[in-house]
């Protein structure tokens, strides 16, 4: 497993597991990041800003440290 922040654009993987305190962890599962569903990385950052990624066929903004969070099998 490697955190979904490793991803480079337009590479897919399988979210695993999502680590954190409850209310963060929780923020994450509703917005999609579920184990078991695909994710892609759509647009990377720029001088370290959010990344943008597709998960269950919506574009979600995360932070660097929101993204490192998500652990994920890579395809």
């Amino acid at each position: 497993m490697t955190p979904l922040s490793t991803l480079n654009t337009h590479q897919t993987a399988i979210i695993e597991t999502v680590i954190g305190e409850n209310n963060h962890a929780m923020r994450l599962l509703a917005l999609g990041f579920t184990p078991g569903s695909e994710v892609s990385l759509f647009k990377g950052s720029v001088l370290g800003g959010p990344r943008v990624f597709t998960v269950q066929g919506s574009r979600i903004a995360l932070r660097e440290y929101d993204a490192a969070l998500i652990h994920v099998s890579v395809n």
